[in-house]
């Protein structure tokens, strides 16, 4: 049984909570609601309802990134054409298509095959689910990076149709209380990193509330403290 201390301690965390969501709330960016919802999702699992999930909505920039990824793997098509054309004319009429130079650009051409058909087959994937996350990734690529492909080939831009939603732990032992709030849509990842709402967000509430961040680590080692605990 909870002492009114603890009560208190608690109330004053599930009041923190509730604020830390309304924060990340005005600043996150909205499109298909999926990354945003993931919080509130995990918020309401350790009792903090201040929003609901919202209805999952068509991506805003879906025939953008449709367009953008069919013509990305019309592009690679047309260089590995124009490199098999090149090893066909100078290169097989003479047999030395085995040698170190033509097998590097065949290598290439084949890079260039294999990226051009993973972007037609994300552009279908968005087409068939247009509610889908977009990852895109600005790796270095033969295409520019923003669409297109990386150096081996590896897809930029990458269609998540599964919503994973979110989810919340509470933890408590002793005099200290924790809740974890975890976001399992891998796109939230990428927004945070770029515009560092939730930390911006957590620092706001921390000011008005004394109820402070704590790193992964420390809940972790509370975490199995606990379940010691309980067993």
């Amino acid at each position: 049984m909870l002492s009114r201390i603890d009560e208190a301690r608690d109330a004053a965390l599930l009041e923190a909570v509730g604020m830390l969501i309304l924060e990340v709330d005005k600043q996150w960016p909205k499109d298909t609601n999926r990354s945003m919802n993931g919080f509130i999702e995990a918020a309401n699992d350790v009792g903090v309802d201040v929003l609901r999930p919202r209805e999952i909505e068509k991506s805003g920039y879906l025939d953008r990134i449709i367009r953008r990824l069919r013509e990305a793997a019309d592009e690679a098509e047309r260089r590995a054409k124009k490199i098999d054309d090149l090893l066909t004319k100078w290169f097989d009429s003479r047999g030395l298509r085995g040698n170190p130079w033509p097998k590097k650009m065949d290598r290439r051409r084949r890079r260039l095959e294999r990226a051009a058909k993973r972007m037609r087959e994300e552009a279908e994937k968005a087409e068939a689910s247009p509610s889908g996350a977009v990852i895109l990734r600005d790796d270095a690529g033969v295409l520019g990076g923003r669409f297109g492909y990386g150096r081996r080939g590896r897809l930029t831009s990458t269609v998540i149709t599964k919503v994973y939603g979110g989810y919340g732990v509470k933890l408590v032992r002793d005099n200290v209380s924790v809740i974890e709030l975890h976001n399992q849509e891998p796109h939230a990842t990428f927004i945070e990193r770029r515009l560092r709402i939730l930390f911006t967000a957590t620092g706001v509430v921390g000011r008005a509330t004394h109820v402070r961040r704590v790193k992964r680590r420390f809940a972790q080692e509370l975490g199995a403290t606990i379940a010691v605990v309980e067993n």
